[in-house]
């Protein structure tokens, strides 16, 4: 029997609030190189032109949600009791503001998915006031029947706004 329904009560009982920001992008931007970056002096040349997201698109599929996790510094207590090769296999090098995630795989019927998560900052976590990407991500099975239980995600701090070019 699997053990994901008392898993997400405890996360609606103890759980921290956190927004999960995805952005998929339908339209390239006409200001995207041969190569797939974006050149902004196009954007400067051509001022009436909406803005694109990080990774060059002016058309995107957003999903925004509200989410329950638990939440916590790599540097907390709870987190340093894990292995030093699972917290490298993570975070690689970890900064003094990473965190660890643990997230459901799905919130009010809103499936979480970390996997292909992009670094340039269209995708986050805000958490606290402060907006995380995720460096790394986990599906962990659960123990009773071996089905996905959970995400495990390696989140690093990032700049509070995102860039606008």
């Amino acid at each position: 029997m699997s053990n994901v329904p008392r898993f997400l009560k405890r996360l609606e009982v103890s759980g921290s609030v956190a927004e999960y920001h995805r952005e998929a992008g339908t339209v390239p931007c006409p200001c995207r190189t041969a190569l797939g970056y974006r050149n902004l002096r196009w954007h400067k040349e051509n001022p009436a032109q909406p803005m694109c997201n990080e990774q060059g698109y002016v058309t995107v599929a957003t999903t925004a949600t509200t989410v329950r996790a638990f939440v916590q510094p790599v540097q907390a207590g709870a987190v340093r009791r894990l292995t030093t090769e699972y917290i490298m296999q993570l975070f690689g090098e970890v900064e003094a503001d990473d965190h660890l995630g643990i997230f459901p795989l799905s919130w009010n019927n809103v499936v979480l998915n970390f996997y292909e998560w992009s670094q340039s900052g269209e995708d986050y976590i805000a958490y606290d006031g402060r907006r995380y990407v995720v460096v790394s991500a986990n599906k962990i099975p659960d123990p009773a029947d071996g089905m996905p239980h959970h995400w495990e995600v390696g989140l690093r701090l990032v700049k509070t706004e995102r860039p606008t070019g």
